[in-house]
């Protein structure tokens, strides 16, 4: 606990900390948790690092209550490589494998196709049907007109409040006269032949499994014979 109340003050992952001296001194008591506690200014914890602490918590509780040793929770505990939620200031994308089968895109599905979200604002559709479930496999997405004598779907407005699609954008230049061109530019620009060149690579893209490990892992319950 006296680790954890150090991590919460000094905003450092908890795996970074030595966790060697928790394997040589005493099992915490009650008293010394209740004390590193009471040492964290819980004004300053934000909902990660709170849930963390209680995760904490409950583990050293758990391990005084069946009065294991210093070698045992170490064991239990990964050695320091916690599974608890950890908070990390980074950006995490998902797998691209099998993205083209996910239209629309953006948070707000005004991006039918992948093709269109490889383009820069203004050529991305402004209007566009929604309803259908043939697959348009050109440009990876749902066909987006309507089908000739079909009722049922809506027609997606990206003009209107909440439907906008901007932002995520691959151009080389901005227009000072539309804001929209200058927002979340994340790349450069794409010729229609590299957009082309992409979705084919996409459509057959396996992301890599992990390898796999003959790590045999330590049989932390022979600790407590």
């Amino acid at each position: 606990m006296a680790v954890l109340a150090a991590t919460l003050t000094a905003d450092v992952p908890l795996a970074e900390h030595d966790l060697t001296e928790a394997q040589e001194t005493p099992p915490d008591s009650d008293a010394s948790i209740a004390q590193s506690i009471n040492s964290i200014d819980l004004s300053q914890v934000n909902s990660g690092k709170a849930l963390n602490l209680v995760g904490m918590m409950i583990r050293d509780l758990y391990y005084n209550d069946r009065h294991m040793s210093p070698e045992a929770r170490a064991c239990f505990a990964g050695f320091g490589e916690l599974d608890l939620p950890q908070i990390v200031a980074a950006y995490k994308p998902r797998p691209l494998a099998g993205v083209w089968a996910t239209p629309p895109f953006l948070h707000n599905g005004s991006v039918p196709t992948i093709y269109a979200l490889l383009s820069p604002w203004e050529e991305r559709p402004k209007k566009f049907f929604v309803g259908r479930l043939e697959y348009d496999a050109k440009y990876l997405g749902y066909v987006t007109e309507p089908a000739k004598g079909t009722s049922g779907g809506f027609w997606f407005d990206t003009k209107l409040s909440g439907n906008h699609n901007t932002g995520h954008q691959f151009r080389d230049s901005v227009d000072p006269k539309k804001p929209e061109t200058q927002l979340g530019i994340i790349g450069p620009g794409l010729t229609p032949q590299d957009r082309m060149d992409l979705i084919e690579y996409l459509k057959v893209l396996q992301d890599d499994a992990p390898e796999a490990t003959q790590r045999q892992p330590i049989n932390c319950f022979a600790l407590l014979r």
